[in-house]
């Protein structure tokens, strides 16, 4: 049989170390030692305090308030309403006269005088035009307008008329352009520049025999084509002979609204009671 072997006392087991690390770099370890519960303290959170500078809401200071807006201009008082016109057209918008096309903005034409009312009287009782003579450019030159017979109007129109039906009249503007400008050529009886480099053109005082018959001189041309007159001819003489420049064409022409202007403010006044009075002679 054999002998029970005397047992050894037992040694106190060493800690086992970790094995050494690996030299391949591909893997990763973490090299921490194990945790002993023993040394764990436990972490307690420090009561919270407030700042020192902090107040419960109900007791902060309020934001300043915005400004203000400024308050609104007051409203303008109330304009008394203008009278209107007997037409119903708002004056502030009114620039020509509703009935006439009358330029409102123009002066308004003086009373005619002594000289013009009498005039103009044995101008209508005798059935004669009326005329008036002018001096421009420091008395320069004169000039001298007749009115038109009604049958020279229509001369003047029909004409007119002619050249919109052909197509050579594109704009209402140059409808009455062309219309002012026979106006013009027909009542231009004279034009006088005095002195010894002077001229001098005497006009006839009529269209024709048949338009206007009391006229002491007419135009003398060929027989115009059917539903045309003479007065591209009278324009052509003119243009050539007497109204070689614009500045002259203009100056005349604006001399001539300027008497139109006249003879419509002895009609409009003959129906005053002192218009008559005035042309009675005086002491």
């Amino acid at each position: 049989p054999q002998q029970p072997q005397p047992q050894q006392p037992q040694q106190p087991q060493q800690p086992q170390q970790q094995p050494p690390k690996p030299e391949d770099p591909a893997q990763i370890y973490i090299d921490i030692p194990p945790a002993n519960p023993e040394t764990y303290e436990t972490q307690t959170e420090p009561e919270w305090q407030p700042a020192p500078d902090w107040r419960p809401a109900t007791q902060q200071e309020a934001p300043p308030a915005p400004p203000a807006p400024p308050a609104p201009p007051a409203p303008p008082a109330p304009q008394p309403e203008k009278a209107q016109p007997a037409t119903g057209v708002s004056q502030d918008f009114l620039k020509d006269c509703p009935h006439c096309g009358h330029d409102l903005a123009m002066p308004s034409v003086a009373m005619p005088s002594h000289g013009e009312k009498q005039a103009f009287l044995q101008s209508v009782l005798g059935q004669k035009p009326f005329m008036r003579d002018y001096s421009l450019l420091g008395g320069a030159i004169r000039v001298r307008f007749r009115t038109l017979a009604t049958r020279e109007i229509d001369m003047i129109y029909k004409q007119v008329m002619w050249y919109r039906e052909q197509g050579q009249i594109g704009t209402i503007e140059d409808y009455y352009e062309l219309i002012n400008r026979y106006r013009v050529y027909l009542q231009l009886v004279r034009l006088e520049a005095p002195g010894p480099n002077g001229f001098i053109h005497d006009l006839p005082e009529g269209y024709s025999e048949e338009a206007n018959p009391h006229a002491d001189g007419f135009w003398h041309f060929d027989t115009p084509p059917p539903r045309q007159t003479g007065l591209p001819t009278i324009e052509s003489y003119l243009l050539s002979n007497v109204l070689k420049t614009e500045m002259l064409q203009r100056t005349i022409t604006s001399t001539c609204a300027k008497f139109n202007r006249l003879v419509a403010k002895l009609e409009a006044v003959v129906d005053n009671s002192d218009f008559w009075h005035a042309t009675e002679e005086q002491s």
